[in-house]
């Protein structure tokens, strides 16, 4: 989609964010869990827009030597048309840098759809913990790659 643009999340974003996240999860996060998360030094979050329209958001934390995805979510309405994989491809090219070799993502085990989005975009199931299945995603070494 050549109109996307995927940034960082600023302040006015919150409401259509809110929003979005509210139709895509079965718990949505109130306004003070959101910005609790934003508080924190290792949390980051961004922003998916077409022509100045917010249709996405991410938001993962760093860790020492991978990124963790910890929510992503596209408005239904803009739902199948290569938003969600724009915004995992964005996280997957910071890999690399400075070490950080892995994204992981924990998914509820119901969340078909999530899983089989994450197995699409290069995510292969490694665990289970609790109710989720852990999807995991890593730079493939020259190795695996010959």
């Amino acid at each position: 989609m050549s109109d996307l643009h995927v940034r960082w999340h600023i302040r006015r974003d919150l409401p259509e964010t809110l929003a979005i996240d509210a139709a895509s999860y079965r718990k949505a996060w109130t306004e003070e869990r959101f910005l609790a998360c934003m508080r924190k030094r290792n949390c980051i979050s961004m922003t998916a827009e077409v022509r100045s329209t917010v249709v996405g958001f991410m938001t993962y934390e760093l860790e020492a030597d991978r990124f963790v995805l910890i929510r992503l979510a596209v408005d239904p309405a803009w739902r199948f048309q290569g938003i969600g994989g724009e915004m995992v491809s964005k996280l997957v090219s910071k890999l690399g840098r400075p070490r950080r070799e892995e994204v992981d993502a924990f998914v509820s085990e119901r969340n078909v759809a999530g899983h089989l989005f994450l197995a699409a975009h290069g995510f292969q199931c490694v665990g289970s913990q609790r109710s989720a299945l852990l999807f995991r995603y890593k730079i493939p070494t020259l190795r695996e790659t010959a």
